[in-house]
Formats: structure tokens, sequence, C-alpha cells
């Protein structure tokens, strides 16, 4: 389904525009998410040949919650949890 016939199809759905609303302002708009994930994340890919897809895919996440959190809201708690639990699922991975 594109973009067109998504929104279309939501139009009339006040819950999913809601929706977009809270994710904004919880997370900025994704424009500013995008640019600072993709800037910290060529930063990382410059070490990826050091790196385990668990360790690698847990940088990503982290660095998508960063980015989220430098592009909306700093205050919401979940970033910040879920920061904490992509690197512990990390660390597990390491000590195998």
């Amino acid at each position: 389904m594109n973009d067109k016939k998504f929104m279309d199809a939501n139009r009339g759905s006040q819950s999913f525009v809601e929706m977009l609303a809270e994710r904004q302002k919880q997370h900025g708009s994704f424009s500013a998410h995008s640019d600072f994930a993709q800037r910290l994340k060529r930063v990382v890919r410059e070490a990826e040949s050091k790196l385990s897809d668990p360790q690698r895919e847990a940088l990503d996440m982290i660095l998508h919650k960063i980015a989220r959190i430098c592009a909306g809201d700093p205050n919401h708690v979940d970033h910040w949890t879920d920061i904490a639990g992509y690197a512990t699922r990390a660390r597990e991975e390491t000590e195998k």
C-alpha cells in the first residue's frame, strides 16, 4: 500500500491522527529524526567490521532512540528505558 492509499484509508480515523500528533510530540518530526539518526549511524559504520550482528543491531536501535531524544521530547522516559534494554541485550550476546 503506498502512502497516499494508507493516508486515504486512515483519513477518518481520529485515533490515527491523534497517534501521529502524539508521536511527533514525543519523537520530533520525521525529517529531524532522520537527520540525527543518519549522522549518528555514519559514525558507527566506520567500526562496523569489528561488530557482531547483535552488537550492530543494538547500536542501530540505541542510535535510533538517541535521535528521537534529540529531535523530540528528551523527557519521554521510554526512550531511556529502551536504550538500557538494547544495551543489556548486546551485553548478553557479547557474554555468550
